[in-house]
């Protein structure tokens, strides 16, 4: 399999242009607020969208560039799945690839399968080519990393729950990852935000619309991911890095 990798002069040229920052390593961001943020993975779905327009939600769909439909309604938030393994296309021509479908640059992703080799590589590698968050990692607080004395000006904003439940008998799911083993128990903490992830394939499988009823149960807030970067996360970060 193809990977793309990364060209280390071209990040050491990006990292010395960044902001300078007192904070190393990790920049994390505690919300005051129960949020819960509904994301769906590869493509977009109809039967999800119409059925979050219904009940009154919002969420993000993640699609890969390559597979995108001009078919997607306006009133659908839709960014950047990017695929790392992609044998013909890198990110440049990924992101290259949405706009011209979509016509406007994708500014949040999740990388397809979950694929994850190195934080700060990856996420230097994601705001290089116009992403301002991404979705990729397990947990629930949003944060900054900081490298080179510098500090990324990419948000990670992690994943909670993923395709609940995630048995299937005929078909492995191979991104199952979460924080607790029931969905209701990662509400029922107060964990927040609470980003969950459910792929459209396996709609018929898993509690997807569960989801949104546990957070009308536990007095959450649903929303996409633009909608918590403009309220929570824009503006957000250490005082050197603020735009």
């Amino acid at each position: 399999m193809n990977v793309n990798f990364f060209k280390a002069q071209d990040m050491l040229n990006y990292y010395r242009n960044l902001p300078s920052t007192k904070h190393f390593g990790k920049f994390e961001l505690d919300i005051p607020d129960k949020v819960a943020i509904m994301t769906h993975d590869d493509r977009f779905d109809w039967d999800m969208h119409n059925h979050e327009q219904e009940i009154g939600a919002t969420s993000t769909f993640f699609a890969l560039s390559y597979k995108i439909k001009t078919s997607i309604p306006k009133s659908a938030e839709v960014h950047l799945h990017y695929n790392k393994g992609y044998r013909k296309e890198d990110i440049k021509q990924q992101v290259k690839t949405f706009k011209k479908l979509l016509g406007y640059q994708p500014m949040f992703n999740r990388n397809h399968k979950l694929w994850w080799r190195e934080n700060h590589f990856d996420l230097a590698h994601l705001a290089m080519n116009g992403i301002l968050v991404d979705c990729t990692t397990i947990g629930w607080k949003p944060y900054r990393l900081c490298v080179e004395g510098k500090i990324l000006p990419i948000w990670e904003l992690p994943t909670s729950i993923c395709d609940m439940p995630w048995a299937t008998a005929d078909r492995k799911c191979w991104c199952t990852y979460n924080l607790f083993s029931t969905m209701e128990e990662t509400f029922k903490r107060g964990i927040t935000p609470i980003t969950g992830l459910f792929h459209p394939y396996f709609k018929d499988r898993t509690d997807w619309r569960g989801f949104f009823s546990l957070a009308d149960k536990y007095g959450y807030n649903i929303m996409n991911v633009s909608q918590f970067y403009e309220k929570y996360l824009k503006n957000a970060g250490p005082k050197e890095a603020r735009p």
